[in-house]
């Protein structure tokens, strides 16, 4: 199994806001926990690792927050 570390998030980002933003990216994850202001998220194999850092490097903050909590 292989974790990617998410940091930076807005404190009201939960595990479902996180799961969608993963399911529109295409990102296969197996667990996602998210703590306060981070997450991590397993990905089954380096495929999928490798996948979810591209879509999720330099995403934008606004992406997690304005969509889903507005």
């Amino acid at each position: 199994m292989y974790r990617v570390y998410v940091g930076n998030l807005d404190s009201e980002v939960t595990e479902a806001i996180l799961n969608d933003v993963l399911r529109q990216r295409a990102v296969t994850s197996t667990a996602v926990v998210v703590k306060r202001g981070y997450a991590f998220v397993d990905c089954p194999d380096a495929v999928a690792f490798d996948h979810a850092i591209q879509q999720l490097n330099g995403i934008k903050q606004s992406l997690f927050t304005d969509k889903w909590l507005s």
